[in-house]
């Protein structure tokens, strides 16, 4: 369970860094009445939450179950399961939110590279950062 923990947290830290990415967008498109301000509050309020979820929650739950992890666990094994999730995560959203945002007019090319290049971006960062916490937890 220590191992699968991460897996866990990190589909909820790539589903909070990929609203964050779109939220202006969505605003936007949903045609919210926000002010400049209120806009650029939301911003970097939604860029904290991330930053929590990512640097918070996931490093520090790998960082306890590196801690409790036996000799024999796979750190690169449980950092290639939070990619998967927090790729396959982030796509799905990304996906979804290019659908809603209607993106009729951008080439399927551009759209698919942006969709797994973003999405892979995310599951690399949190890749790194639970095999950071595992690393960190071990020693």
């Amino acid at each position: 369970m220590r191992t699968v923990a991460p897996v866990l947290v990190a589909a909820v830290a790539a589903a909070v860094s990929t609203f964050q990415r779109f939220l202006v967008a969505l605003l936007i498109e949903f045609d919210v009445s926000v002010s400049a301000p209120a806009s650029t509050r939301y911003t970097l309020a939604s860029r904290f939450v991330a930053f929590l979820f990512v640097y918070g929650a996931l490093l520090g739950v790998a960082y306890w179950a590196g801690d409790r992890a036996d000799g024999d666990t796979r750190f690169s094994l449980v950092s290639a399961g939070v990619f998967a999730v927090g790729t396959a995560t982030a796509m799905v959203i990304t996906g979804a939110v290019l659908f809603t945002l209607g993106v009729e007019n951008q080439d399927l090319f551009s759209m698919v590279a942006g969709l797994v290049g973003q999405s892979a971006g995310t599951g690399v960062e949190l890749g790194v950062v639970t095999f950071a916490g595992l690393a960190a937890g071990s020693r």
